[in-house]
């Protein structure tokens, strides 16, 4: 059952209307994460979690396509780091001078 549950809401996500501001703070995000070498290829998208309302379920995934996104949250602690720190300083009106490199 969860499989058809998971793709409806993919099927979901994929189809749902993204608002004109939210695109805007997005573009600034993918921005921010490109400026300390994070994944751009952002999307916000239905991520299901178990007792979680609908409006809680909307997560920045990152991917080729907004059905294929893995969720930042499921990201490797670096990367979920970085993030957090990018993001922060972005809400903060400074910008965060690191970058993430391959070892």
């Amino acid at each position: 059952m969860r499989a058809p549950v998971h793709g409806a809401i993919a099927d979901a996500t994929a189809a749902m209307p993204i608002p004109l501001p939210a695109q805007t703070a997005l573009t600034a995000i993918r921005d921010n994460f490109r400026t300390a070498g994070l994944p751009t290829d952002l999307h916000l998208g239905l991520v299901p979690t178990q007792g979680a309302a609908l409006v809680g379920m909307v997560a920045l995934a990152s991917g080729a396509t907004v059905t294929d996104a893995i969720p930042i949250a499921n990201a490797g602690t670096g990367t979920r780091q970085v993030a957090l720190l990018s993001l922060s300083a972005a809400l903060a009106g400074t910008r965060a001078d690191m970058r993430v490199t391959a070892a």
